[in-house]
């Protein structure tokens, strides 16, 4: 008997990832793959065609497609791409019967579950968890979230756009920060600190409020290249004192949503970060600060305190999350 084939994709604004995966019992095994610039194509059928075209002809049993944004009856609109993306017209594209859209983060936290342990790095010292809800919180361009429920036989990944949610602050630096996003944009969305772009607005956030000077060649270096990337980096290094007070910022901030997610998802069977700032920046998840603030919730500190907190390390993870949702479609 012929083994079953199916096609998987990881969307994002820059890059999409498209992928043919034989099936073979609970394994997938990659057949063939490619990644197209996401901004030189209209529309993402145009690239499921292509990709299609481009290898020997193959019938597809399954699909499952990951995007950035809320997936609502079978419909996208992409956040950072100008594409509306819909299951029809893209199952038409592949010619295949059955295909779904999924979030990134819903992908992502799908894919964790098929991980080998090493891909995995414990910032508490607690072992594999055992069965039960889980979550997701992942850093990169943005902040994304995402809940694996347990109904005693197997997981299902739920997204979330918890992150669009007000920033919570934990202490007077905090409070001035969340005054500064609400004067700065209106909404204090969570997003805006925890991200990639959340290291320059904490930094104009400290020079604008005179809680810190920044050194004229830290600001001439700014000027030459992505400020996100060179601030985050001079912090996990421990370089200029106002680097490190960001990355200090980020990291508590980090810490406690991770929490709040935890809490929301009553995650006993453990929580997982991921995203792509992550691996930058784990010196500064590993020394202890991260755990305090996760664990910082008054009389829930004791129960955060057991949830194992595991790093992905892993690339890839959201298309890897993809391939076996598609799989378990078949």
């Amino acid at each position: 008997m012929t083994e079953p084939v199916i096609l998987a994709g990881d969307i994002g604004g820059t890059n999409t990832r498209l992928c043919l995966y034989q099936v073979r019992d609970a394994e997938v095994v990659e057949l063939r793959g490619q990644s197209y610039a996401s901004q030189s194509v209209k529309s993402l059928d145009e690239i499921v065609r292509r990709f299609m075209s481009e290898g020997p002809p193959v019938r597809i049993g399954a699909a499952a497609l990951a995007v950035a944004g809320p997936v609502v009856d079978g419909r996208c609109v992409a956040t950072n791409l100008p594409w509306v993306l819909e299951e029809a017209i893209l199952a038409e594209a592949a010619k295949v019967a059955h295909l779904r859209l999924l979030n990134d983060l819903q992908a992502l936290a799908f894919g964790v579950l098929f991980l080998p342990k090493h891909q995995l790095v414990s910032l508490n010292g607690l072992g594999p968890p055992g069965r039960g809800a889980a979550a997701v919180i992942a850093v990169g361009t943005g902040l994304g979230q995402a809940y694996l429920h347990w109904d005693g036989a197997r997981y299902h990944p739920a997204p979330s756009e918890g992150s669009h949610g007000e920033f919570g602050p934990q202490n007077e630096v905090q409070l001035e920060l969340s005054r500064y996003l609400i004067h700065r944009f209106g909404h204090p969305s969570t997003e805006r600190v925890i991200s990639g772009p959340g290291f320059s607005l904490i930094y104009d956030f400290l020079v604008q409020s005179g809680r810190e000077k920044a050194p004229p060649e830290l600001e001439n270096e700014l000027k030459t290249g992505d400020r996100n990337a060179i601030i985050s980096a001079h912090g996990v290094k421990g370089r200029y004192d106002i680097c490190a007070r960001v990355m200090d910022i980020f990291v508590d901030c980090f810490g406690a949503e991770a929490g709040n997610v935890a809490l929301r998802g009553f995650a006993t069977g453990g929580l997982y970060i991921g995203g792509g700032v992550v691996p930058k920046i784990l010196p500064r998840l590993q020394d202890g600060r991260f755990v305090r603030a996760f664990e910082s919730k008054g009389r829930f500190r004791d129960f955060l305190s057991r949830i194992a907190l595991s790093v992905v390390t892993q690339e890839g993870t959201g298309l890897l999350g993809s391939a076996h949702y598609a799989r378990l479609m078949l």
